[in-house]
């Protein structure tokens, strides 16, 4: 009987032989061959192998093997644990989100309805759409000529203030901060006055309701004028008289702000010569200009600039305040005591002569540093903020 046992659990299939052939290391499955008397019985050394191979499956069913081994892993059951958990707490939120759009959406169904059909050619049209939402605020895009888009970038981010270097080479205006970065194409009137002109067409349409007005580039604030700093690079007085010939089209538009009479009149866009400006040509014409002078901040108390020759006043600010004593300690804040002393007597120097104040080189870096000096500044009454990141304002 137990022979017949061992025979039958000897009787093993291909695939089993093979697992075990695999088991043992050998390189290939070979059936096992059993040696037998001339009457079929087994022989002694069959029978042992037999067993042997009967002992040696039976070892081998009780250890894990491939998924079975996997499994038993105490880490793998864990992240599989832990991979449920993050799936279903997504699901939840997910359902959660989907029930609020519904419900918000089934809330308001009226309103969902009149919004999508807003797009009807008859309503959806508003005339001053080119700034609608940009908010106006007190800042100078300086070297506004290194931005992508020259103008129209600043004013996207609510600058009220532009500035152009100009230079005066071969009868023509180019707009650049040195000779090199010059290009043939990057003129004055094309990266200024014509689009300029353009932008105020839009904000002052001609329609049925309304015609000549004389709005600003930001339909939030149409009052709100446009500071042009032109930055004379060349010889002073000819730069001058070609920036004057290349206004005309927004002076014969009445978008300039202009001197009459002793009086000033705030329109659109207003015009501040800087740089190599020349001072005595600037306010030659006591009676009508459309151009300021860009006073120097120290030089106020000569009493040789006022409100009708210069708008504002300017300064390097690390070399007339300060502010680039960095690291400094942070116990009197930002700027030292002398220095916000000094940056309080110029602004109200300025003031008084009813003068606005815009300082630049500003310290920009380390960021921190550069936040605090702003805040400085802002506190101390500075009129406009020379950025040159403008999207972080």
């Amino acid at each position: 009987m137990a022979t017949i046992a061992l025979e039958t659990k000897a009787q093993l299939s291909p695939s089993t032989d093979h697992l075990l052939a695999e088991h043992r290391g050998a390189s290939t499955y070979e059936p096992p061959s059993y040696d037998s008397d001339d009457s079929g019985v087994s022989t002694q050394s069959s029978r042992r192998r037999r067993t042997q191979l009967v002992w040696d499956l039976e070892e081998n069913s009780k250890r894990p093997w491939g998924a079975r081994r996997l499994w038993n892993s105490v880490w793998v059951r864990l992240w599989l644990f832990l991979a449920a958990v993050v799936t279903l707490v997504i699901c939840y939120y997910a359902a959660e989100t989907a029930l609020l759009n519904y419900s918000a959406r089934a809330g308001n169904s009226d309103l969902e309805f009149l919004l999508e059909r807003w797009q009807e050619p008859t309503q959806d049209w508003y005339p001053r759409d080119f700034t609608l939402d940009v908010l106006p605020k007190p800042i100078h895009s300086h070297n506004d000529y290194w931005r992508r888009v020259p103008l129209y970038l600043g004013i996207k981010y609510g600058c009220v203030s532009t500035e152009a270097d100009v230079w005066l080479i071969n009868d023509e205006l180019y707009v650049g901060h040195d000779r090199s970065s010059l290009t043939r194409n990057r003129t004055f009137t094309s990266l200024y006055v014509n689009p300029l002109t353009e932008i105020l067409k839009i904000m002052n349409p001609d329609t049925e309701f309304a015609n000549n007005t004389n709005n600003g580039v930001f339909d939030t604030d149409p009052n709100q004028t446009l500071y042009f700093f032109i930055d004379l690079k060349t010889a002073g007085v000819p730069t001058y008289y070609k920036i004057l010939e290349q206004l005309k089209p927004l002076l014969d538009a009445n978008r300039l702000t202009t001197f009459e009479n002793g009086k000033i009149h705030y329109r659109p866009v207003s015009v501040i010569l800087t740089g190599n400006s020349p001072f005595d040509e600037v306010i030659k014409n006591k009676t009508f200009r459309y151009y300021f002078h860009d006073a120097p901040i120290t030089e106020l108390a000569s009493g040789k600039y006022d409100n009708t020759t210069s708008l504002f006043a300017n300064g390097d600010f690390q070399k007339v305040v300060g502010g680039k004593s960095y690291p400094y300690t942070f116990k009197e804040g930002y700027l030292k005591k002398d220095e916000r002393k000094r940056l309080k007597e110029q602004v109200e120097e300025a003031h008084r002569r009813g003068i606005a104040v815009r300082y630049w080189n500003v310290p920009f870096w380390p960021i921190g540093w550069r936040n605090g000096i702003w805040k400085e500044v802002v506190k101390g009454g500075v009129d406009l903020l020379s950025v040159d990141d403008i999207k972080v304002c």
